[in-house]
């Protein structure tokens, strides 16, 4: 009895080295460096170079052993900046060359609908595919400012941009979510410190200022105070108004916080990792008001009596 206990373990570990084995040849892994093989240099020099990036290295080796084509791999310049599996990185050597790489820019402030004017994919529907892969895209029920903001570099031959909005959201998974998820900004969860964090791109002109300016919504929050945020009435236009009236700051909506007291109910755009952790790492002060003054800076208040008093001296 004993030893068919022996042999049946002695099978789950063969089995189970089986699966990790096999699964090496379709697992994805990311990769981001360049290598260079010189004519001259072989397979087994082109794995020596990838090996820090690359772990399925014998089974990339076992399939070009399969195939027998190691002789055709081109020599040359290689850029890798995505995931790949073994028949990916074959492929590659196969066809050989530098890849050519096109960027895309994610700017910090840009809206949803400003970036569907030049990215050409189905935002909603490259995040639908990922729900299920990211929890922080069930915190919303639209995209609205849960896409990182950066430059990323895609294959120029691809025609869609479906790789951008998928980078896009892995960068915001790691970058964004998963440090600060379970943080408190002040009295905010993640969920109301990245709405936070939006407004506050909008509204800072400068990067020293975001924590400050961000202390300020917090202070309102904490008093219970309207946000009174312009970046907030601005949201409900198509494009922003050089200059918002009085009839502006009255249109009903429940992102207006002029109206409505607390924070909107998602992000207004999508911001910086920078405007993210000046919400986290918010000044502590006193003041409750700041205008923008003609030196592109804010003047922050501590009362309304002195706001009303810069605001009328800006005039």
């Amino acid at each position: 009895m004993k030893f068919r206990y022996i042999i049946l373990i002695l099978l789950l570990i063969i089995l189970s080295v089986s699966y990790m084995f096999l699964r090496g040849f379709t697992q994805k892994i990311n990769i981001n460096t360049e290598i260079n093989l010189n004519n001259g240099e072989t397979l087994n020099t082109f794995i020596h170079k990838i090996s820090p990036f690359f772990k399925n290295t014998l089974q990339l080796k076992i399939l070009f052993k399969i195939t027998g084509d190691s002789n055709l791999i081109k020599r040359g310049d290689y850029i890798f900046r995505g995931e790949y599996d073994v028949f990916d990185i074959r492929k590659k050597l196969l066809r050989g060359g530098k890849l050519e790489l096109r960027k895309v820019s994610l700017i910090p402030g840009e809206r949803l609908r400003d970036i569907k004017d030049h990215i050409n994919a189905d935002i909603e529907e490259v995040s639908g595919k990922n729900i299920y892969k990211y929890e922080f895209l069930k915190l919303f029920n639209n995209i609205q400012g849960l896409l990182a903001t950066d430059t990323f570099y895609v294959n120029a031959e691809d025609k869609s941009d479906e790789k951008v909005i998928e980078l896009a959201l892995e960068k915001f998974n790691k970058d964004y979510y998963l440090p600060y998820k379970d943080k408190k900004a002040g009295m905010l969860d993640f969920k109301k410190a990245i709405i936070l964090a939006s407004i506050v791109e909008k509204e800072a002109k400068t990067k020293e200022e975001k924590a400050m300016i961000a202390g300020v919504f917090i202070n309102r929050l904490r008093k219970g105070m309207k946000l009174e945020s312009c970046a907030t009435v601005q949201y409900l236009f198509d494009k922003p108004k050089k200059r918002l009236w009085y009839k502006d700051l009255e249109v009903v909506s429940p992102y207006n916080t002029y109206l409505n007291a607390g924070l909107p109910p998602t992000p207004i755009c999508f911001f910086s990792i920078d405007t993210l952790r000046s919400v986290y790492n918010f000044k502590e002060h006193q003041y409750l008001y700041f205008v923008l003054e003609g030196n592109g800076r804010h003047h922050f208040s501590k009362t309304l009596a002195e706001h009303n008093r810069v605001k009328e001296s800006l005039k």
